[in-house]
């Protein structure tokens, strides 16, 4: 998998948010660390996984927070 793109309500509380990304990071191979962008809109939240390019980092899911515009 390349890249996978997901789109969530405001309303949606953390802890789902948190078990609804724990899944989506479940569907790339486990050895692999998957970056997880999350773009924070006035209606939504959209988080984007893939694959990270740092083949020595030994954390599962390194996170990028970041409010649009």
């Amino acid at each position: 998998m390349k890249k996978l793109i997901v789109e969530f309500e405001n309303s949606i509380s953390l802890k789902e948010f948190d078990d609804n990304i724990d899944l989506l990071v479940e569907t790339f191979p486990k050895q692999m660390s998957i970056v997880i962008k999350v773009e924070n809109h006035k209606d939504k939240s959209v988080a984007t996984l893939w694959p990270n390019t740092d083949t020595k980092s030994k954390e599962r899911k390194v996170w990028q927070i970041q409010e649009a515009l």
